[in-house]
């Protein structure tokens, strides 16, 4: 993957929330995701950003969304 560097002046945001949806696609997007020192997942957008390699914060929502593997596997972030 290509890396892209933060056009200057562009701060990586303190915190994200990630809702479920279609995943970010845009460079910008995907940099700060990368970057940014805490990510917060919607319950349907962390199956998705754990399969991408990537670690939330926390997981909240009422859990109808995620996968039974990582409700498990991640329960001392889920919040419901």
């Amino acid at each position: 993957m290509k890396e892209y560097k933060l056009p200057i002046g562009c701060d990586v945001p303190e915190t994200i929330i990630l809702a479920d949806g279609d995943f970010p696609s845009h460079p910008l997007a995907l940099e700060w995701l990368r970057q940014c020192p805490y990510v917060v997942c919607c319950d349907g957008a962390a199956n998705e950003y754990i399969l991408r390699g990537h670690t939330p914060d926390v997981i909240i929502g009422d859990g109808d969304s995620l996968s039974p593997e990582y409700k498990e596997l991640f329960s001392p972030i889920v919040h419901q």
